[in-house]
């Protein structure tokens, strides 16, 4: 199923802390974070062998408790971009891909910032302001994007998405490099799993025979590399799914992709957005997907946080282990509620306080429960902060769109 052909419905929600970003959070009492390394695996067999009502953890994956000694909140920010680096980050990367000469960059670069009023008597991508025309009226190159019939490119932090349009030229007809970028220039699905499952697999691509575990090791060093900003420092990049499709008579792969910060993951989901409907808080997942053709790298992608800035913001030394987690949740939730849960494991959880515009994003360390309402079928997500032990939950249904 593809990323952004989703639809997340968010069924209902529940909070202790109201998570305003400004008041002072208080640590829980806990166990050392380097003593729990040696405790978290009785623990989890405790969870699994436990046979209660309400939450049960029978079935469950968990994952492996990281090499950590400290638990570290991070905030996240946006990248000052000035107009004149914009520019000249996207006429590089125009260089790169071969098509230095083919676009017409002065009519191509537009922005779409809201720097500048839309002419809405042109059409689209016309109607946005134009970058060489509009330049020493323009501050933030963040808003710049190309959407031409050989390329497309946005801006954020960085790149937001792009597409060389390798996938749409064999394609032909209509179609577009932008819907490259999205997942959409693609037929059937052929293949789909994790990558330790479909690894070893090897397709015909249209640059050539490679195996699935080399297209992901050719996505992680392009995005390693710099999409055009490198990560900071303790970053690394993580597959969480892969899903093989045809392009005529060959293939591509897609790669769900996510952070890694000293060796806990991002939350990722496979939904496009999560929408917590006024609760004044917003849960910011990790939703990339890229797209392969060749050894060389990626052809495409999405992820609208790929250079996102990361500080320290917090630094923690002890911890709520997940049998506490577990104790948090049993006394929040409903007493009618049972949930089969299906994955958990400690993650990076950015939630935005406030509003989308102005509030403040922290990457807060989580204990992440993801499985199953048994009465209504419905799929449950579950966070509960490490440090403070405040709870974040809803459920949701994917639905075809």
């Amino acid at each position: 199923m593809q990323l952004y052909r989703r639809i997340m419905i968010v069924l209902m929600l529940a909070m202790v802390c109201p998570g305003c970003g400004g008041c002072v959070r208080e640590e829980a009492e806990g166990i050392s974070v380097s003593d729990y390394a040696g405790q978290y695996d009785s623990d989890v067999q405790e969870l699994m062998n436990a046979e209660t009502d309400g939450l049960l953890f029978q079935d469950c994956a968990f994952q492996p408790f990281p090499g950590i000694d400290r638990l570290e909140v991070l905030t996240c920010s946006d990248r000052d971009i000035t107009a004149e680096e914009g520019l000249a980050v996207m006429e590089e990367w125009i260089r790169k891909i071969g098509l230095e000469g083919q676009i017409d960059t002065g009519m191509e670069i537009r922005d779409a910032s809201g720097q500048l009023p839309r002419d809405e008597s042109r059409s689209y991508p016309y109607d946005y302001p134009g970058v060489y025309e509009h330049r020493s009226e323009l501050s933030s190159g963040q808003g710049f994007f190309i959407n031409a019939d050989l390329c497309y490119l946005q801006m954020g932090n960085g790149f937001m998405q792009m597409s060389d349009g390798r996938i749409s030229r064999i394609l032909g007809g209509s179609a577009r490099p932008m819907e490259d970028a999205f997942g959409f220039n693609q037929e059937e699905t052929v293949a789909e799993g994790d990558l330790p499952e479909l690894g070893q697999e090897e397709y015909e691509l249209p640059g050539g025979r490679i195996s699935v575990q080399e297209g992901a090791e050719a996505a992680r060093d392009y995005f390693l590399a710099g999409t055009p900003y490198p990560y900071g420092e303790g970053i690394d990049v993580g597959i969480s799914r892969v899903r093989v499709f045809r392009i005529k008579d060959q293939y591509g792969y897609e790669f769900h992709t996510f952070r890694i910060y000293q060796g806990i993951p991002f939350a990722t989901t496979e939904r496009s957005a999560v929408n917590m409907y006024g609760a004044g808080y917003d849960i910011k997942e990790e939703a990339g997907c890229a797209y392969v053709i060749d050894a060389d790298g990626v052809t495409a992608f999405c992820n609208y946080r790929e250079a996102q800035q990361l500080s320290v913001l917090e630094s923690h030394t002890r911890m709520l282990g997940i049998q506490e987690a577990v104790n948090r949740m049993r006394e929040q939730l409903a007493r009618n509620l049972t949930i089969r849960m299906e994955n958990a494991g400690l993650v990076y959880c950015p939630i935005c306080y406030g509003e989308e515009e102005t509030g403040e994003t922290q990457a807060r360390v989580c204990w992440m429960f993801d499985g199953r309402n048994t009465v209504n079928q419905w799929r449950v997500r579950i966070y509960i902060d490490a440090v403070t032990g405040e709870l974040y939950y809803y459920e949701y249904q994917d639905q075809e769109g």
